[in-house]
């Protein structure tokens, strides 16, 4: 337990979770394909994760304490600064593709970690 609130692999989940929401919605953003249904899908996907994500932690505060969820939302934000370091080694893309597959995967664990 961290701080007595939260387990280490809640915010390693949620670090997780954030860095692959991020790559989804860098790919609508940057979206160059021919496919609208794709498009939409991905749209429709990355506001999902989004507002999973945003659930979580509200969820958490409501389980902790309120000031916990800015707690982990700040160290998400600081394990995107290493974790965009992945685009070196795997493209965009394929990151971002991979977020439809982790992404659920993430939520469920989670959820069930706190």
């Amino acid at each position: 337990m961290i701080l007595g609130f939260i387990s280490l692999q809640t915010i390693i989940y949620f670090s997780i979770y954030s860095l692959f929401s991020f790559y989804l919605q860098l790919h609508v953003k940057e979206f160059k394909g021919e496919s609208e249904i794709f498009r939409f899908i991905l749209s429709i996907f990355s506001l999902l994760v989004i507002i999973t994500g945003i659930s979580f932690l509200v969820y958490l505060g409501f389980q902790t304490v309120w000031w916990f969820p800015l707690l982990l939302f700040s160290w998400s934000f600081i394990f995107k600064f290493f974790g965009i370091s992945l685009e070196k080694i795997i493209n965009k893309s394929i990151l971002s593709l991979l977020g439809f597959v982790i992404c659920p995967v993430l939520a469920i664990l989670m959820f069930n970690s706190i």
